[in-house]
């Protein structure tokens, strides 16, 4: 009985042993981690940072990283740039527009294009005239002209200039596109933001840049950060300049007469009416045609009956040589078995 009493003491001296290594256990790590993070949030981080800056490794380089330091920054060059934040998220859309106008007098309707971009600050980007020749003027023949114009105007007067095109005629067709660059933009200036960041990073890393090796590597870095640069800040100009300014691609056409659809649906005799009219006026147009062109062609015409005389008397005189009979007299064609003394 006391050796059974003895076993049972020992058991329990043991486990109350081991409860209370456990609590020591837990408590000198729980105040281990939070002495801990007080450390690494203060000192800890700041001499991290500090050796990174001082010891820079072959991942400083990487653009990956400039990437996350130009999120962190991005607020800075924001403002050293003078961009709001309303500005930085501003829809950018670019609106063009392709219209066609048929006009009766040609030359003031291109004067009045011109004075359009005038007054609405804009500027012709390209314009080509074409239709009148020497030829058809020589022949009296009637030319018609036709002119294309690329204007470009502010975004913000478009639709104003749309709406002026029918002060130069009748407008035949006006298609109007829009394209919403908005993602395209941002991703684009994200991109060259970072590489601005990891271009300033470059240089201050090539200022304490010890060996060769090492400032080799850093200035073929920098050299494509640049080139990236420069190609980033070229595309985002373009499509500012773009956003700022819409395209009007406009085609003017001289016409002598407007035809413009009827409202009002015709009846079956008015369309056969209109048509009998029409093919009349068509025979009218060519037979008027054919006299000018008999009457601008005849000294050709003249020449060409002349020639046409002199070898038909040319081939008459050759034929009559190979012929000598004269003409009225008919030849008895003799008969072979009959004599001289034979009637």
């Amino acid at each position: 009985m006391k050796g059974k009493f003895t076993k049972t003491r020992v058991l329990s001296v043991l486990l109350v042993s081991v409860m209370l290594l456990l609590l020591c256990a837990c408590g000198g790590s729980a105040d281990k981690y939070a002495g801990g993070s007080t450390q690494n949030s203060n000192s800890g981080y700041s001499m991290a940072r500090t050796d990174e800056m001082a010891y820079p490794t072959e991942a400083d380089y990487d653009s990956a990283v400039a990437y996350e330091e130009a999120e962190m920054a991005s607020g800075d060059s924001l403002l050293a740039t003078g961009v709001t934040s309303q500005e930085q998220f501003a829809d950018k859309i670019i609106y063009s527009a392709n219209a066609e106008v048929e006009t009766l007098h040609f030359d003031d309707a291109v004067d009045a294009v011109y004075a359009m971009v005038e007054q609405y600050r804009g500027f012709m980007e390209s314009s080509y005239v074409s239709g009148n020749n020497y030829a058809n003027s020589y022949y009296g023949q009637q030319s018609y002209r036709r002119a294309s114009f690329t204007i470009r105007v502010p975004a913000g007067s478009f639709s104003a200039v749309k709406g002026d095109l029918d002060q130069l005629g009748y407008v035949t067709s006006l298609e109007t596109y829009s394209d919403n660059i908005t993602t395209q933009f941002y991703d684009t200036k994200s991109r060259l933001d970072a590489y601005n960041v990891e271009a300033q990073r470059l240089i201050e890393m090539l200022e304490k840049a010890e060996s060769v090796e090492d400032m080799i590597y850093i200035e073929s870095r920098l050299s494509d950060v640049q080139y990236n640069i420069d190609s980033l800040t070229s595309r985002l100009k373009n499509w500012q300049q773009s956003v700022d300014y819409s395209t009007l691609n406009l085609t003017l056409r001289e016409v002598a007469e407007i035809k413009v659809t009827p409202s009002v649906t015709e009846s079956y005799w008015q369309k056969m009416g209109k048509g009998f009219v029409s093919t009349l006026n068509a025979i009218g147009s060519f037979f008027k045609d054919l006299f000018l062109w008999l009457v601008t062609a005849l000294p050709a015409l003249v020449l060409l009956a002349l020639i046409g005389l002199v070898i038909y008397l040319i081939i008459r005189r050759k034929l009559k040589k190979r012929n000598p009979a004269a003409p009225g007299t008919t030849q008895m064609p003799q008969n072979p078995n009959q004599g001289p003394w034979q009637k």
